[in-house]
């Protein structure tokens, strides 16, 4: 599969919409994913072009996100783009480490932090809000909006309370989100106390 990919890269730009064209369908999706991931940046313009259509953005915010930091940049300019920014800010968040600094810069602008709320909302593993905790510079901030984002961010930060490097951070977003919180805290009592045994 890599040989293909290589092949399709060397053939350059007439093979990106065809490639984009795949990501609506859920058959050829994840090759398709997988093909446009190993590209790297060559592939990224199209991508970001292909999260304003409600059909491909899954299969692109996917690929962007197994492209990493190459995508980061781009993605960042994007959010200037009110077509694009909704699937551009859940790349960001979706990504994981690779876009900390620049999804964490980007939240300072109220337009993004109300997009990234939205898109939380939506999200069942916010990876990039989550690594943000794990920074002395970015954790304030991401305690902020997993508090703004409110009840659907409490299972994945319950889940990261059993991690060691964020897990202060998910206390102090817990805390925040309050009452919603209370009853999910309640039900992983006996998991809780069986995790501090261990």
């Amino acid at each position: 599969q890599r040989s293909v990919t290589v092949v399709l890269q060397k053939i350059g730009t007439p093979v990106l919409p065809l490639l984009i064209s795949g990501l609506k369908e859920k058959e050829s999706r994840p090759g398709v994913v997988g093909a446009m991931g190993r590209m790297g940046a060559f592939g990224v313009p199209a991508l970001i072009s292909a999260v304003k259509d409600s059909a491909t953005r899954p299969g692109a915010v996917e690929a962007l996100c197994r492209i990493g930091q190459p995508a980061t940049a781009p993605l960042i300019s994007a959010l200037k783009d009110s077509a694009a920014r909704p699937g551009v800010v859940e790349a960001l968040c979706r990504m994981g480490a690779p876009a900390v600094p620049s999804l964490f810069t980007a939240l300072g602008d109220p337009i993004v932090w109300e997009q990234a709320v939205t898109e939380l909302k939506k999200m069942d593993e916010p990876v990039t809000v989550l690594s943000g905790l794990q920074s002395t510079g970015t954790a304030e901030r991401a305690v902020l909006l997993l508090a703004a984002v409110g009840q659907p961010m409490v299972p994945p930060l319950i889940r990261a309370l059993y991690r060691a490097d964020i897990s202060s951070g998910a206390v102090r977003a817990l805390i925040r989100i309050g009452q919603p919180s209370i009853s999910p805290l309640i039900a992983v009592l006996p998991e809780s106390a069986v995790q501090e045994r261990a």
